[in-house]
């Protein structure tokens, strides 16, 4: 048998049906795993950028973007629907900047007016709209696509994740908002508080005191970027600090100390201390919060009273 020859340049061999559907089954199947890798690696991407982002203008505005981008779609829309900064959108279109807008009474027809804010994804006409859940499984917004081409089954599943993201993003803005603001009003309280309030370390180091300590001790007021003092609590308050510390550390009850006669800016006072400890933060050792008190007017004026007393006392005594 003669060997077969190659075809020549010009000559291509004819391939059966079979033949044809395989390679256009396989082509098919390197597409979509291209397809499949491509989202993956802008998802990737989306999660990374979304948890650098502190306000939900940029969260939606980010999310929008990279929403289309993840679809290769025609316009994308995240929704903010419910909050304290609600209503917000940021929508993205092909070949547009994504931007953040808040709806209006104009709201663009192109936009469907009835995704509903239930908890399940949606194919609203050439729409796919998922839900961006709260607690409870309740919506507070939606991120929606509109690609054009019909969507396929892993394509709702890809949409719930971008969702989660945007959950979870908006979710650690509005923590830390609240947080700011929790810290904000205990800063005030505890700057205005009318005792002294002292943060320091086992060994009296001081770490940070409020105003009140800072005209009790004749201190100045505490800044972020100033050095720690050295000794500064009076020396003849310290032997009974650390004892009232130690207690603090052994978590025995650390009841409050009275200090006679303790010289600060030339003058005499009697202060009252109380303690407690504060959990480790980072590297640091445990804190001691120490309270303190100027109590020498008060016990001046129960002086004063107590003499008024008596002499009232012996007056009426000589009278009779």
């Amino acid at each position: 048998m003669s060997p077969r020859k190659p075809p020549q340049n010009g000559e291509f061999k004819a391939q059966s049906p079979d033949q044809t559907k395989e390679t256009s089954t396989t082509r098919d199947a390197v597409r979509h795993s291209q397809r499949i890798a491509i989202q993956l690696h802008q998802l990737i991407a989306a999660s990374i950028t979304v948890t650098t982002l502190r306000s939900e203008q940029e969260i939606l505005k980010s999310l929008a973007g990279s929403t289309r981008a993840v679809f290769d779609a025609e316009e994308s829309v995240v929704s903010l629907d419910t909050g304290s900064v609600a209503p917000l959108r940021g929508v993205s279109r092909r070949g547009k900047k994504a931007i953040c807008e808040v709806p209006t009474a104009e709201r663009p027809s192109e936009y469907p007016t009835n995704w509903v804010l239930g908890s399940e994804t949606l194919l609203v006409n050439d729409w796919l709209v998922a839900p961006i859940l709260e607690r409870r499984e309740r919506a507070r917004g939606v991120v929606a696509v509109r690609r054009g081409v019909a969507f396929e089954d892993e394509d709702k599943e890809v949409l719930i994740l971008l969702a989660q993201m945007a959950s979870s993003a908006l979710g650690a803005v509005e923590l830390g908002r609240n947080v700011q603001s929790s810290e904000a009003r205990l800063r005030v309280l505890i700057e205005t508080a009318p005792v002294g309030i002292v943060e320091a370390d086992a060994d009296g180091r001081v770490r940070w005191w409020n105003r009140a300590a800072s005209h009790i001790f004749a201190w100045p007021e505490f800044s972020e970027g100033r050095a720690e003092l050295e000794s500064s609590f009076p020396e003849s308050t310290l032997p009974e600090l650390r004892e009232l510390w130690s207690d603090v550390l052994r978590g025995d009850s650390a009841d409050g100390r009275d200090f006679v006669d303790v010289e600060i800016a030339g003058k005499l006072r009697v202060l009252s201390a109380s303690a407690a400890l504060l959990p480790p933060t980072g590297s640091e050792t445990p804190g001691i919060l120490t309270l303190i008190d100027d109590v020498t007017n008060h016990r001046e004026l129960k002086a004063e009273l107590r003499h008024a007393y008596t002499m009232e006392i012996r007056g009426q005594v000589a009278s009779r």
